[in-house]
């Protein structure tokens, strides 16, 4: 499977996640169904959303947040920086964090990992290694992960045996290996993983 046709199952995959959390954009509805793959054997089919057609201001969706008016903030083609994680990290009400277009590095993931209630968390970055996936451990409340194009290995992967509230992981173009993946499992068998 080319890496093109991985990333548009991918962002299906994910997309139906997010609108199965809650948290689909306004005004979006589902538009196609597709199969992905959770761990050997294990086949779902979902209903996906449309991708979104921009990103609000981050600061909209920040002051959005802090009325209790959202409980996410996306930045789907506006470009995330470890500054931005901070902001966001200092931001009471927010539970979930996608991030497509990142220059976020580990030090942006430790500081996502100070969020007091973030349950989901979709970041694309060629900079995090399994040092940043070793900060976010410190977050305990984190159920969802989808990493795309990390440079995190089956050492950092193992790591998340010991993360008790997580229940899914989604893992696209990482450096994990099926091998990898098959050690988590029989550590977590629970765990809804995609890779």
């Amino acid at each position: 499977m080319n890496h093109g046709t991985r990333l548009t199952l991918f962002l299906t995959a994910l997309l139906a996640c997010l609108f199965s959390l809650g948290c689909e954009p306004r005004g979006e509805t589902p538009t196609q169904r597709a199969d992905h793959a959770h761990g050997p054997g294990h086949r779902h089919t979902h209903e996906t959303p449309a991708p979104p057609e921009k990103d609000e201001p981050l600061d909209t969706q920040l002051a959005q947040a802090r009325a209790g008016q959202l409980d996410f903030v996306r930045l789907w083609f506006a470009p995330a920086t470890d500054a931005e994680a901070q902001i966001i990290a200092d931001t009471p009400g927010i539970i979930r964090v996608i991030f497509n277009n990142t220059t976020i590095t580990d030090a942006g993931l430790a500081a996502l990992a100070t969020m007091p209630a973030l349950e989901t968390l979709r970041l694309r970055s060629a900079i995090v290694t399994d040092a940043g996936l070793a900060s976010l451990a410190a977050c305990k409340t984190l159920r969802h992960l989808i990493l795309v194009d990390a440079r995190i290995t089956d050492a950092g992967l193992l790591r998340l045996k010991d993360w008790p509230a997580l229940e899914s992981l989604y893992l696209i173009d990482t450096g994990v290996t099926d091998e990898g993946v098959a050690a988590l499992l029989q550590q977590r068998p629970a765990l809804h993983v995609h890779w």
